[in-house]
């Protein structure tokens, strides 16, 4: 299994807005070589998995207490959130795509073209 992750503390507007991006392989090799997928996830289940693993974290650091982490367990609308709409198949093909992808989401070029003019 692999994973890339970013840290990004601002939002489109340049305003305070932390949040993770997350590059996660659907899978691992076997020794074989063979790729195996991992089976579906349920994305409410990763999210409130991953919820209670950053208050566990918070409450380690005392950021703040286990009083405080357990209230916000309690919260409706908490700021934590899984998205999961974007799948890329083996080496860029497309597994299934849920929504379009924003142009400003559109990978750049490896190499810019220069003109020589």
């Amino acid at each position: 299994m692999g994973i890339v992750g970013c840290l990004q503390t601002h939002g489109s507007r340049a305003n305070w807005h932390p949040h993770l991006h997350l590059l996660v392989t659907d899978g691992g090799f076997r020794p074989d070589g063979t790729f195996v997928t991992w089976p579906a996830h349920d994305t409410a289940r990763l999210t409130e998995a991953f919820r209670r693993a950053v208050l566990r974290l918070f409450v380690r650091l005392e950021l703040f207490d286990e009083e405080q982490a357990a209230g916000m367990l309690t919260w409706p609308h908490a700021g934590f959130h899984v998205h999961t709409a974007v799948w890329e198949g083996p080496f860029g093909s497309p597994r299934t795509i849920a929504r379009s992808r924003p142009a400003s989401h559109a990978p750049a070029p490896a190499i810019p073209s220069r003109s020589n003019g």
